[in-house]
């Protein structure tokens, strides 16, 4: 699985890598073969759904609010609607490594 991967082994989960500040600064973009998830397909499914309705958009608020940089090696944590985002671009500069799964699996 590409990204950040939980300390523990939820039945499902989503990771990727992704282009930190492709469209400025606080942006991400998500390379197709640098993403991945497991689990059941109706529980995936619902873990991308939420990613792409709300979850990625909390996230960059939170990255725009706490001004990460590529140069940073520090947690940006989201919880809510019983989800959990997960994003570090450590110190890459150039990549955010990013990783999902259900609240309720920690």
């Amino acid at each position: 699985m590409w990204g950040i991967k939980p300390e523990h082994d939820p039945d499902t989960c989503w990771g990727a890598r992704t282009i930190y500040g492709e469209s400025g600064p606080y942006t991400f973009g998500i390379v197709r073969d640098r993403m991945g998830g497991k689990g059941p397909k109706t529980k995936l499914k619902s873990l991308c759904e939420w990613l792409n309705s709300t979850g990625f958009d909390l996230l960059k608020d939170q990255l725009r609010e706490q001004r990460v940089q590529g140069s940073d090696d520090r947690e940006v944590r989201v919880e809510q609607d019983g989800y959990v985002l997960v994003a570090n671009p450590r110190m890459s500069y150039g990549y955010l490594y990013i990783g999902a799964w259900r609240a309720d699996s920690e």
